[in-house]
């Protein structure tokens, strides 16, 4: 008998085991309709086997794409707050790790891993051990039971809970102890995770970024402080590479340009944050732009300025009043950028205490672009974050000392602008700065100090005004387009003399409005003493005359007549009377240019080509004006008058050397 149908109408097995269709090829539905599915399947080219295979197919579930992390560049992770920053960085490569984690001030090594699950093993092992110790325990004979052939208090029982209670806190204590142990660096990480958890975000990426650049204390305030005069003791404030020991610290990078930037622009908007709460005629408005990156709103806010200058001409030339919709930021809240400088960047040339951070400080409010340097000094807590920073894809204007001393490393330069400073004024501020190892105090001796003092003050003046003698004559004999200006004149006219040097760093024929309005704007909003990176000691002319004897007046008088002479300064310069220094006149149009040999800007350069192989100097790369003769050994003055007891103690390039030689 072949397959039939059961009652119920399920299907039976026949001989072969198959199950047998109803109505035929297609399970007819109705009167006319018998084997229809059958022929449409047929038509379709498949049999009733293909067709469930592919409803099967239908019925899964899609396979969800794989999941493709982004990569994360290092340099964002300072945007980050710190219960993100190791999510991050996981996903990053060893290398990348170390830098980015090192760049915002927590030490990381590359084998930092491999050591973790070193000691995760090993307390893998050691709770293997207190485990079968425990085993151990609870196996041996219990004493209570030895003494007593039956116990009717319950004495034993209790002894021996409290004996496994006492056992299993011994290892937990043991096994906690040894986690804390081995994940020390973790858990504290995790605990100023939980610390921050409940705090603003954009408070907590303030507090991050300053007190990473508390952190990272220098034993210069300012490149200035940094007398040494090779290329290793040059970098300043730079950590020393020693290899990782069991008593050094590890090695923690100096943070980039770029992050040093992007944690001042925060800075700058939580203060602007805070301004506009405080006053009224910025409540309705926003503070910036939500979900960008600090580079991007500095870029937007560019082209907001440019825009608003664009209308106020229109409405000039219509002579029409122009009505801000939105009230400018002040410039002291407004963000910085890095720009790139089609030919090698003009650089700005001084002796130590001659201005160069002032002169910095009003350009970079002026243009909103961060100025270079060729030291990396402490003046990246001033607001100056362009340390180190000369090349030409970052900045249009550096900073640098040569030829008194030598940065690193050596960079090309199309131009240069000469800032000079009074001798007299420029080395007693330089006196300041190396025995007190800042730029805003004044060393103060005892009665039995003074004479010491005069005579290490009188041997260090004469050493000095030789540099500062020689280091002028080597600029002014270079071939190249040059601009003069005093430092006298910046204190007393700031916005002609910064007009003056925007025109000539930026190659601008005709300044127009936009410039103008922006240094009026920076000057009127704060005092000049407030535009500086710190406050100065006294901010005036001719008031170190005092600390001079005639007798050394007139010889360093007649040493320096000739220089002065060349650099504009009037012979009432000779006469020792401040009163009569500060009725001085400026400049002829606040400054003194010279032009090159040759024709600038180069005739075959075309506005918007680029500049190619122009005219150009190297700078760090020749001799020094400063000899060994000419050096002053700042340690065994300070040991001399007292002022420190040891080399621990003492702030001298020498003493920072060798200390940091002791330390690998």
């Amino acid at each position: 008998m072949a397959t039939g149908s059961t009652s119920n109408g399920t299907p039976q097995k026949g001989q072969q085991g198959q199950h047998v269709r109803r109505g035929g090829g297609g399970g007819g539905r109705g009167r006319g309709h018998g084997g229809g599915r059958g022929r449409r399947l047929a038509a379709a080219g498949r049999t009733g086997q293909q067709q469930q295979q592919r409803q099967q197919q239908q019925r899964q579930p899609m396979q969800p794409e794989p999941f493709v992390h982004r990569k994360v560049q290092p340099h964002r992770l300072h945007y980050l707050p710190r219960q993100h920053l190791y999510r991050a960085a996981s996903y990053l490569d060893e290398n990348d790790k170390a830098r980015a984690l090192n760049s915002v001030g927590i030490a990381y090594r590359p084998n930092q891993n491999q050591k973790r699950e070193q000691l995760q093993r090993n307390r893998a092992a050691r709770l293997q051990r207190l485990k079968r110790e425990m085993e151990k325990k609870q196996a041996a004979p219990d004493i209570s039971q030895l003494s007593m052939s039956e116990d009717t208090t319950g004495v034993s029982a209790a002894i021996e809970a409290a004996a496994a209670a006492a056992a299993a806190e011994a290892a937990s204590a043991s096994a906690s102890s040894s986690q804390d142990a081995d994940m020390k660096d973790e858990k504290e990480s995790d605990d100023d995770n939980h610390n921050n958890e409940d705090k603003d975000k954009e408070t907590a990426d303030i507090k991050a970024a300053d007190e990473s650049e508390e952190d990272k204390k220098d034993d210069d305030e300012d490149d200035d402080e940094d007398s040494s005069k090779d290329e290793e003791d040059a970098t300043g404030g730079s950590s020393s590479t020693t290899t990782p020991g069991p008593t050094s610290k590890p090695f923690v990078s100096p943070p980039d340009p770029d992050t040093l930037l992007a944690r001042l622009n925060t800075r700058r908007l939580y203060k602007r944050i805070k301004h506009y709460k405080s006053d009224a005629k910025f409540a309705a408005v926003q503070p910036y732009a939500k979900n960008k990156t600090v580079e991007d709103l500095a870029e937007e806010e560019w082209a907001a300025l440019l825009a608003r200058a664009k209308a106020m001409n229109t409405a000039r030339m219509q002579k029409k009043q122009y009505v801000d919709p939105i009230p400018p930021v002040p410039s002291a809240h407004e963000l910085l950028m890095f720009s790139p400088c089609p030919r090698p960047p003009a650089i700005l040339a001084s002796y130590p205490r001659s201005g160069n951070s002032l002169c910095r400080t009003l350009f970079e409010r002026t243009t909103l672009r961060v100025t270079g340097s060729d030291m990396r000094g402490g003046l990246a807590k001033h607001d100056l974050v362009g340390e180190a920073a000369v090349s030409s894809q970052r900045v249009t204007f550096v900073k640098t000392h040569y030829p008194e001393r030598r940065g690193n490393p050596p960079f090309k330069a199309s131009k240069v602008v000469l800032l000079v400073r009074n001798p007299f004024d420029a080395i007693d501020s330089f006196w300041n700065l190396m025995m007190t190892n800042t730029h805003t105090n004044t060393v103060e001796f005892t009665d039995e100090q003074k004479v010491k003092a005069q005579k290490a003050w009188e041997e260090m003046a004469l050493k000095e005004l030789h540099v500062w003698k020689e280091f002028h004559i080597f600029w002014l004999e270079q071939d190249i387009p040059m601009l003069l200006i005093r430092y006298e004149d910046l204190i007393r006219h700031p916005d002609e003399v910064t007009s003056r040097i925007v025109r000539f760093v930026l190659d601008i024929k005709n300044m127009g409005s936009f410039f103008t309005e922006r240094i009026d704007r920076c000057i009127r909003e704060e005092q000049l003493e407030k535009l500086g990176s710190y406050k100065p000691r006294s901010g005036g002319i001719g008031k170190s005359l005092s600390k001079y004897t005639p007798e050394m007046l007139q010889r360093m008088s007649l040493d320096i007549m000739e220089v002065l002479a060349r650099m504009g300064y009037p012979t009432e310069l000779l006469v020792p009377d401040a009163d009569l220094w500060q009725t001085m006149k400026p400049l002829d149009h606040y400054g003194v240019e010279w032009a090159a040999s040759y024709p600038w800007p180069p005739k075959s350069v075309k506005k918007g080509e680029e500049w190619g192989d122009v005219p150009h100097m190297v700078i760090n790369s020749g001799e020094l004006v400063r000899g060994k003769e000419h050096e002053t050994n700042w340690r065994a003055v300070k040991q001399s008058l007292g002022l420190v007891s040891g080399d621990s103690e003492c702030t001298c390039y020498r003493c920072i050397a060798a200390r940091k030689q002791t330390s690998t």
